[in-house]
């Protein structure tokens, strides 16, 4: 094995001898550590130091870089490194494999703690990941207002953003207070839908530092049960309700388009629940029998399994004040109330919110049933024909199994009752601030 300089000029040029494929060139410069040499083979070159190592001296050869890669001043550093550990009884081959291994593990740790970190969600992640796992449970309603709540409040706040783990529950309160203050339900609602979300991914163990539920223990608004379905409107707000509808501003423009003040009025003349009137097709709406067919999909419970599946279309009759309506909007094609009904999915408090700007009445959208039933009833109605305008499954004083096998739709008392509630609404609208009382008085006599 030849001893030479080692430049780096001479490192680029040297070669096998002739005859042989490989040749190990020591390295005899002044200064440069026993043992450093360059092999140098036909498909290139390689720094090495040899030395002995252990009770039987065995030789070892130890690999300390490729020399096209590696500068010559970097290989002898390391040769004289490799001295050292030498000097210490370390055998320097064995603490670079040992370190290999070592930063092979460092990296190893490292990509799975990645991998982790990546599957740890978000709030935001947290709550899709929940409403994804039951889309198999909730009916197809409940499961798009989940998604929307999702979307709309969850992913479009700060606070979806942050790791679920990060949470706390000072960060939730004043997240759901913010949305109180404009929709105080609304931050019910996705209360709901956060808590079940973590309690959800506590269950499911899908993230070992997931272990409290900040979003559980406390209440943002106090909601009391059926609250809507206890609110009528009196004759003086069902006169303000009518005609503020329909107001013009200073423009000369109508402060609520024609399709959303027919909507309101016909949520209070037929009593219909306001998704299932603002998915409304026209296909489903004939004038000329007077009719107006809620499909089952439509209605509430739609796709619900057990008792509660709603598996019956309802049939509206159309007074002629709802006829009117639906005459000026239509006939056309395609949805009755696309406007509203894109407004429904997606931000429904702003809707009625502005219906109460511009009607001056605190008022909620399920209370124009509720009025519609009540208004019935003071009309002359009975009890299940109210029950029948409402679309309710059970009549009153009935056995459930009667309603099960009694399929009569009794439109005939329907229609007789929708009609005289509209002359009666009519009525109010037209009446004078005197009038007013004596309808109040009327309604109070008969109640």
């Amino acid at each position: 094995m030849p001893g030479i300089e080692l430049t780096a000029k001479r490192v680029e040029k040297l070669r096998p001898r002739p005859g042989r494929t490989r040749e190990i060139y020591f390295d005899r410069a002044k200064g440069s550590p026993p043992g450093f040499a360059l092999r140098v083979h036909e498909t290139g070159r390689t720094y090495y130091l040899v030395y002995r190592f252990g009770p039987a001296g065995k030789k070892r050869w130890w690999s300390l870089g490729d020399a096209d890669a590696m500068p010559l001043a970097e290989a002898r550093a390391k040769a004289r490194a490799g001295r050292d550990l030498l000097h210490h009884g370390i055998d320097p081959k064995d603490d670079e494999d040992r370190a290999g291994r070592e930063r092979a593990a460092a990296a190893e740790h490292q990509r799975r703690t990645e991998i982790a970190e990546s599957a740890r969600p978000t709030l935001a992640g947290l709550v899709d990941r929940f409403v994804d796992a039951h889309r198999n449970k909730y009916r197809a309603g409940t499961l798009a207002e989940y998604r929307r709540i999702q979307q709309v409040y969850v992913a479009a706040s700060p606070l979806g953003s942050l790791m679920a783990t990060d949470v706390r529950r000072y960060q939730v309160r004043a997240f759901l207070e913010g949305i109180a203050r404009r929709a105080p339900v609304m931050a019910n609602r996705v209360q709901q839908v956060v808590r079940a979300a973590y309690a959800w991914g506590i269950r499911e163990e899908l993230d070992e530092q997931l272990e409290a539920n900040p979003a559980a223990g406390f209440d943002v608004h106090d909601e009391r049960p059926m609250s809507a379905e206890e609110r009528t409107l009196s004759a003086p707000e069902i006169k303000r309700l009518w005609v503020g509808v329909d107001a013009i501003d200073d423009a000369g423009q109508r402060r609520l388009p024609l399709e959303a003040a027919a909507y309101l009025k016909l949520l209070l003349l037929c009593g219909l629940r306001r998704t299932e009137a603002a998915r409304a097709d026209w296909r489903d709406v004939n004038l000329k029998a007077r009719e107006w067919r809620i499909p089952a999909a439509n209605r509430k419970g739609a796709g619900r399994r057990g008792k509660a599946a709603i598996e019956r279309e309802l049939i509206v009759p159309l007074s002629s004040t709802a006829r009117a309506l639906l005459q000026e909007l239509g006939p056309g094609s395609g949805p009755v109330f696309p406007t509203v009904a894109a407004v429904m999915r997606g931000r429904p408090y702003n809707f009625t919110q502005r219906a109460r700007e511009v009607i001056g009445c605190e008022f909620g959208l399920h209370d124009l049933r509720a009025t519609c039933a009540t208004g019935a009833g003071e009309a002359g109605a009975a009890p299940h024909v109210v029950s029948l305008i409402l679309g309710h499954a059970v009549l009153p004083g009935a056995a459930q199994a009667t309603r099960l096998y009694d399929r009569a739709t009794r439109l005939r008392e329907v229609k007789d009752a929708l009609e005289r509630w509209a002359e009666r609404v009519e009525r109010i609208a037209a009446s004078e601030d005197g009038d007013l009382i004596a309808f109040a008085r009327e309604s109070s006599a008969q109640s």
